[in-house]
C-alpha cells in the first residue's frame, strides 16, 4: 500500500504515514480509562510491529 501511495504522491505518503500513529494514539487516549489492559496490550503489539517495520527498513537500506 505504501509503495502505491509514494508512487501517487510523496505528500500523500507522508500524510498517511504520520496520520496512522496519531489516529491510533487518539483512539487509545479516548479509551484510556475504560480498558487499561486493552490499551497496554495494544500498545505492546504496535511497538512490536513498528520495530519489525523499522528493522525491515534498516535491512533494505544496508542491502
Amino acid at each position: 500500500m505504501m509503495r502505491w501511495l509514494i508512487g501517487k504522491s510523496p505528500i500523500i505518503f507522508i500524510a498517511v504515514k504520520l496520520s496512522l500513529p496519531v489516529a491510533l494514539g487518539l483512539v487509545f487516549w479516548r479509551i484510556r480509562n475504560r480498558s487499561r489492559k486493552f490499551v497496554a496490550y495494544s500498545l505492546r503489539l504496535v511497538l512490536i510491529v513498528y520495530a519489525v517495520v523499522m528493522g525491515s527498513h534498516v535491512y533494505w537500506i544496508i542491502n
